[in-house]
């Protein structure tokens, strides 16, 4: 052990390896302990690292379905200019440079009215009223052949009306009665365009009352 000298020995921290409490840490003082974060040192947090890693890969994730979804599209138009035909292209001699619109004439076809006008000039469509007092009509001939039945008036000569007049005129009428006996017949007088007159005779020769039915041709 040395002796003492007698002599005043100043201690400063640097003569005996420490440093002075107003020392500072990145700005903080050593007068306590002191704690450093992320913040001090310039740095992220882990969460804050995490969060900014997630948004990274997300943002990749965005851009590579961005990118698919472009290269999609590309295919899509490039499949759709295969499918497509050029506009000089022609149906029936109109280009398709603008919307078309063909006619009948333009496929070599008539038109509904022309059909129409056709038939129509060769006579058109037969007609007829399926009554049971009807007739039919040939257009082509102008033929009408009538029928009906009808009963007559006993002692008087009855008109019986045709169910449409024939333009022209009658060419004959016959009859045929219902339940007829013996020596019973319809006797038709005369006829004309609009209609025909007939009795009915018994068998002694008187006029009766008798159901029949008829058929008249003409034109």
């Amino acid at each position: 052990m040395s002796k003492p000298t007698g002599k005043l020995i100043r201690v400063t921290p640097e003569g005996i390896g420490a440093v002075s409490s107003g020392r500072k840490v990145n700005n903080k003082p050593l007068t306590a302990d002191i704690t450093l974060n992320a913040t001090d040192v310039g740095a992220y947090t882990k969460a804050e690292s995490d969060t900014k890693i997630a948004d990274a890969k997300k943002a990749g994730t965005d851009a590579q379905s961005t990118a698919n979804t472009a290269n999609t599209n590309a295919t899509n138009a490039n499949n759709n200019a295969n499918g497509r035909v050029p506009n000089t292209r022609k149906i029936n001699n109109k280009p398709l440079s603008a919307d078309i619109t063909l006619t009948a004439g333009d496929v070599g076809a008539y038109t509904k009215a022309e059909v129409d006008n056709k038939i129509n000039s060769t006579g058109g469509k037969n007609s007829a009223s399926k009554a049971a007092s009807g007739w039919w009509k040939d257009s082509s001939t102008g033929i009408i052949i009538q029928w009906g039945t009808s009963t007559t008036q006993k002692d008087t000569l009855k008109n019986f009306i045709f169910p449409t007049q024939f333009p022209n005129a009658c060419f004959s009428v016959t009859t045929t009665m219902n339940n007829a006996s013996k020596n019973e017949v319809i006797n038709v007088r005369s006829f004309t365009k609009d209609f025909f007159s007939a009795i009915g005779i018994n068998g002694v020769g008187g006029w009766w009352d008798f159901q029949f039915t008829w058929m008249a041709i003409g034109h």
